[in-house]
């Protein structure tokens, strides 16, 4: 086994001729992408290894090493100066961070792939995206309460099938165009109008087995 301090590096790798010094300090402040590290003999700069995922933080106590000549890296992170936040950056763009029992991931695009089945259980579950695009073969989405606020909603079905219990729809304004409606209602049927209710059609077909009934103050015919 060759010596280290006589150990000679390959082009565009550290050169040094002399034993690599670990030593433990503390970091007392940030400096562009490095830290400050305290001694009992001295103070130095040091940038984070790559294997060092932990990012350091003031008043944390680090391992690093000084690689001659003038280079030095942290290497692990050995106690906390706060501990209810940690923070790991597993690369310049993507960082996992934990704060007081909340776990936040940082990244520019998130991709998850399971062989089986992704399952999210929560009290409380938010979605926040300007755009969002789902493609699924088989949805089923099962709720007690729904509420949706959208400014504007645009559906494209092909076959859509509603069971419905109760339905109650307000709406200021609502403009429908229909190729062709079926409408099928086993039970009753009713419909209120508290101003106007106006049908326009080519031709209208009345059908009925039992009676139909026109009640008001004055019916108008032909």
């Amino acid at each position: 086994m060759k010596n280290l301090s006589s150990l000679t590096l390959s082009k565009n790798r550290l050169d040094f001729t002399t034993m690599p010094e670990i030593s433990v300090g503390v970091v007392n402040k940030n400096i562009n992408n490095g830290w400050q590290i305290t001694t009992t003999n001295d103070c130095i700069t040091a940038i984070k290894a790559a294997s060092c995922l932990l990012t350091p933080a003031i008043g944390d106590e680090v391992l690093f090493v000084q690689v001659p000549p003038s280079r030095a890296f942290i290497l692990a992170v050995l106690s906390q100066a706060n501990i209810t936040q940690q923070t790991y950056h597993l690369s310049p763009m993507v960082a996992l961070t934990a704060n007081d029992g909340q776990l936040n991931l940082q990244a520019q695009s998130l991709n998850c792939i399971t062989a089986e089945s992704i399952s999210l259980t929560s009290n409380s579950l938010h979605f926040f995206a300007e755009r969002a695009k789902v493609n699924v073969s088989n949805y089923d989405f099962n709720a007690e309460y729904v509420h949706n606020s959208i400014a504007h909603l645009q559906n494209t079905v092909a076959v859509c099938d509603e069971t419905i219990s109760n339905y109650n729809f307000n709406a200021e304004q609502v403009f429908e165009y229909v190729t062709e409606i079926q409408h099928q209602v086993l039970g009753n049927y009713h419909s209120i109008v508290q101003q106007n209710y106006h049908l326009d059609c080519d031709t209208m077909d009345v059908y009925a087995e039992g009676d139909i009934k026109l009640q008001g103050d004055q019916i108008a015919l032909g």
